[in-house]
């Protein structure tokens, strides 16, 4: 949820204006207070008025960030009196603009250095709580008015002297305050620039999906205020919740709950009135991403109340002018805890307290003038889907088309209108009417499909009604191939976020190691935040009542989006024509069927999942088959049932515990059972795991129902086929098209036994309470892991096996991270890390997974030396391994939680970097059945190469499995293979 504010305006301090081009013009305006020359930079006219003058930006020092910004407003009448022109002022929508982001004390009347009057009020963000001042003139009947950091104050002032010149009967005698009477008022512009631009880039990543780029970003931005004013100034709490739900938004929710209770007693001393009410919204989303819905209707309902009292205290503003901003802002925030209200109910299927709030935040839209008009949309829509649960299919349906057809006004084919017409979707489905239902969902991937790919992140609920009605169409008659095939895509386009989140990271990383990369991704992103903020201006012009729109304003802000898309859609080409290695990381599109076949041989099945809040699907393609069907099982209840499972494998005082063969034959019916006979003759079963299945091997549900509680006696699905895991379809078809055959001479570069020292969980729960941004990880926080002796056994026996150099297994002291760079690293067929593979859950302030090596001798300087492997870092390594192997992971953390998806996604950008498969373990396995699997598996492979690794591993497993000491499937299932090298090649 956003608050008002930050939907209007894109920025903390709102000194850029959106979308506008620059005009060749430039001004000297002397000093700023803290020295420094400052200039001003003219903008294109926003007014068709040739009697306003165009805005300029003020820029102080060296930095190119603005810290100001002077606009004007022809009001038509002169002001003589100072009364008369501060009413002026009040009721300006340049004023009414900047109350949106600033807060701010009574203007105080004094003399500028031209010896005009200026009324100047000291302020601070909405956001952030940054200082800012504004000041104000009257000329004739120009109204200028600039806004800024404190400490350009004097060239604010030149700015207007420059616009309009006072004229001698302007000019008065005032007391002169040369400095602002402000909490660090004097700090430098460009660390506010610098905050404001890292806070537009948080939100406009939030509204991607990039949970990942929201969080670097707000964090980032904390760390420039925390530099400015300390560690306890309340303006912190506004950046640390916004923080807090970007972790929430990504499964973290301890470290979420953590950055909650941190921010709290910094909110509640906020200045802002809005602070506590939006930290009661935020954490109801935490709440809800918990699934803990009715805690989160209960906060949302907390946060109505206390905006609630607010329209009250300044008597139920309805508009954003006559000092009332405060209860204007509440208000619209009310309207969007309500909708939050509409939607938990939902969920609880509370459908009278759904209608009265989605009624209620509807009114609040309807009345309120100066929202932002993409908030009716949703509150239509919310009320339409109430109405369409309670059976009032003739009241929903129009107030469904009417946020269709609104949002296409206001948002052309946006996400607001791709998600009415999966609302509208949704309603002529439950309502049986599947022929109208098809239109709206076809429409609405019309949509999809013309977005760039990042857009395409989608929640499984979000696409649930389209997969439930394709495949009933599908089943009575409809155009089953072109249904499958379009379910197919969808169900890829469902990205399970942390996998999809750890890749796109990697790939900026990737693309700042190349110069002409970043160059154009640089102005991709540049294109692509001007296109969202010209959309943003768009939207506000379109929604103002008839009398306040300006029509000439809005078609040249059509013209320029137009034109921005189109930029946008050029780089994109460009991109994946000049660089496709990094075009494919970071956007890589859905997978058609017919694509798929042409990488399957026969005997290969490929089974892809995504799960819900109220079901589950899976699709099976084989090289003449395809077959979707909804499965039983909920993410929640996944969830509970693979963490059932690995209670089953974990060792308790040095016993393992019984594994439920029930539950896995359970769990095998609920996930292959209902894609019926397509699996029967599959001898290599290839699956795409989501959720909590990415955390458990396949090899480990059981096929038949348990005749005896034996490990040994079991119908295991790995005695049916081999079984490889792939992070992708898209992934599976680009390695199955260009891997090749591995052109490296070494055999083997094993790097094992780091250097740890510390036991049990004390290690991890240090590096748990580290926070790292930037820089280089403590030597002192990898040491304390736990070691790994046993490791190097491991490796110099698959060494043996494999004929390795002994100066090719780096162990102990020398398995560093320099070490391994000093490898000519895609001169070996095998890497294999036997070593602690650290996921996002288990590392505070982490969002990619990454391997941890031996702690430099002495304290890194720069990342690349500091021992801890991250998924970026190996993004840009340079590879041509058959094979990766990550030995001695752990996909379950010491939280509860579960990192499978991270570790699938670790193994992505392995297959980026240059691998064709990685073999990594999902628990710690006993040392010697480790080394048992290892070396029978290299040599199963080296003995019949034809088959492929998959089959190797097969093999390797079955002979554990068929010895009763080691049936249990601690010993042998928990490695799985990621990719697969193809029959023919081998490590």
């Amino acid at each position: 949820m956003v608050a008002i504010g930050r939907l209007v305006a894109l920025t903390a301090l709102g000194f850029v204006s959106a979308g506008l081009a620059w005009a060749d013009d430039s001004v000297l305006l002397g000093k700023d207070l803290l020295g420094q020359d400052c200039r001003g930079e003219v903008r294109a006219p926003i007014s068709a008025d040739p009697r306003v003058p165009a805005p300029i930006e003020v820029r102080c020092g060296p930095t190119s960030l603005a810290g100001g910004r002077v606009r004007a407003d022809w009001t038509g009448e002169a002001a003589p009196t100072r009364e008369a022109a501060a009413k002026a002022v009040a009721d300006s929508p340049i004023t009414a603009d900047m109350a949106f982001r600033l807060s701010c004390q009574p203007g105080e009347w004094v003399t500028s250095d031209d010896g005009g009057d200026v009324l100047v009020a000291l302020c601070s963000a909405r956001e952030g709580g940054w200082p800012a001042v504004t000041v104000a003139a009257i000329r004739g009947q120009l109204l200028i008015q600039a806004e800024g950091v404190p400490a350009n104050q004097p060239a604010l002032e030149a700015a207007i002297a420059h616009l309009a010149p006072p004229s001698a009967a302007q000019t008065a005698v005032n007391p002169r305050r040369d400095k602002p009477a402000s909490k660090s008022a004097l700090f430098d512009p460009a660390l506010a620039a610098g905050y404001r631009d890292l806070t537009e880039l948080a939100r406009l990543n939030n509204g991607m999906g990039n949970h990942v780029g929201a969080e670097q970003a707000y964090r980032r931005a904390f760390d420039v205020q925390r530099k400015v004013f300390g560690e306890t100034d309340p303006g912190l709490g506004d950046t640390l919740m916004h923080l807090a739900l970007e972790v929430s938004n990504q499964g973290r929710f301890v470290e979420a709950g953590e950055l909650f209770r941190r921010a709290e007693p910094l909110v509640r001393k906020s200045v802002s009135p809005h602070d506590v009410p939006r930290l009661l919204s935020y954490q109801a989303l935490d709440a809800a991403n918990r699934h803990s819905y009715a805690e989160a209707r209960t906060l949302a309902r907390q946060a109505t109340l206390a905006r609630q009292a607010m329209v009250v205290a300044d008597g139920g503003a309805v508009g954003a002018r006559g000092g009332l901003m405060d209860g204007f802002l509440a208000r619209g925030d009310q309207a969007q805890s309500l909708l939050l209200e509409a939607a938990m109910a939902l969920k609880l299927n509370d459908l009278a307290t759904a209608e009265i709030a989605a009624a209620e935040a509807l009114a609040i839209t309807d009345k309120t003038v100066g929202l932002p008009g993409g908030w009716r949309v949703r509150a239509l829509a919310a009320l339409g889907e109430v109405y369409g649960r309670q059976g009032r299919a003739a009241q929903g349906e129009p107030l469904l088309k009417e946020a269709v057809a609104t949002s296409q006004r206001l948002f052309n084919d946006g996400m607001p209108t791709i998600l009415a017409l999966a609302a509208l979707g949704r309603f002529h489905a439950d309502q049986g009417r599947y022929g109208e239902a098809m239109e709206d969902f076809r429409a609405e991937f019309a949509m999809l499909s013309r977005r760039s790919p990042e857009g395409l992140r989608l929640g499984f609920e979000a696409v649930a009604p389209f997969i439930q009605t394709a495949l009933e169409v599908a089943e009575h008659g409809g155009d089953r191939p072109a249904l499958l095939d379009q379910v197919f895509s969808v169900l890829q386009m469902v990205q399970a976020g942390q996998q999809a989140d750890t890749v796109s990271h990697a790939a900026l990383k990737f693309a700042a190691g190349d110069e002409r990369i970043a160059k154009m991704v640089a102005e991709r992103q540049d294109s692509q935040r001007r296109r969202d903020e010209i959309r943003l201006s768009l939207a506000t012009e379109a929604a103002r009542p008839s009398e306040q729109r300006d029509l000439d304003r809005e078609s040249w802000l059509a013209e320029q989006y137009g034109l921005a898309v189109t930029r946008m859609a050029e780089l994109d080409v460009d991109l994946r024509t000049a660089f496709p290695d990094y075009a494919n990381l970071s956007n890589p599109a859905p997978v058609t069927v017919a694509r798929l076949r042409t990488a399957l041989k026969p005997g290969e099945a490929v089974v892809a999942f995504a799960f819900g809040d109220d079901f589950g699907l899976a699709v099976a393609v084989t090289a003449d088959d395809i077959r979707a069907a909804l499965l039983p099982i909920t993410k929640a209840e996944l969830a509970t049932d693979v963490a059932d499972l690995r209670k089953g494998i974990a060792v308790h005082e040095g016993r393992v515990g019984r594994y439920d063969l029930m539950l896995a034959h359970s769990l095998y019916r609920k996930l292959f059972a209902p894609l019926g006979p397509i699996l029967g003759t599959a001898r290599h079963l290839m699956v795409i795991p989501a959720g909590a299945l990415a955390s458990l091997p396949s090899a480990a549900l059981v096929v038949g129902p348990p005749s005896s509680v034996e490990p040994a006696q079991a119908d295991w699905l790995v005695r049916h086929a081999a079984i490889a895991q792939w992070p992708s379809v898209g992934a599976l078809v680009s390695m199955r098209r260009h891997a090749g055959t591995s052109q490296a001479t070494r055999p083997l570069l094993g790097i094992g036994n780091p250097r740890f020292s510390g036991g049990g969980q004390r290690g991890a729960s240090a590096l748990a309470d580290h926070c790292r941004s930037d820089g280089p990880l403590p030597a002192q926080m990898l040491g304390q892991l736990a070691p790994l002796p046993d490791t190097a056994t491991e490796l110099n026996a698959v060494g043996r096996v494999l004929k390795a150099s002994s100066g090719d297994i780096l162990l102990d002291g020398a398995a560093t991270e320099s070490a391994l760079r000093g490898k000519a690293l895609d001169q070996y067929r095998v890497l294999y890390f036997a070593t602690h593979g650290l996921l996002p859950a288990e590392l505070k302030c982490q969002s990619e997974p990454g391997l941890a090596l031996s702690p430099p001798p002495s304290p890194a300087t720069v990342k690349a030396e500091d021992g801890l492997l991250e998924a970026s870092e190996i993004a840009a390594l340079r590879l041509d391994a058959d094979l990766v192997v990550l030995s001695a992971c752990n996909t379950a953390s010491a939280g509860g939680s579960f990192g499978g998806e991270a570790l699938s996604s670790l193994a992505d950008v392995f297959f980026h970097a240059g691998a064709r498969s990685v073999l990594a373990s999902h628990w710690p396995v006993p040392s010697a059945s480790t080394t048992q699997l290892m070396t029978r598996a290299f040599e199963r492979n080296a003995a019949v190469a034809t088959e492929g690794f998959d089959a190797a591993l097969r093999q390797a497993q079955l002979d554990l499995l068929d010895n009763r000491a080691t049936a249990h499937p601690v010993h042998w299932a928990g490695f799985t293979l990621i990719g697969g090298t193809m029959a023919g090649a081998s490590p």
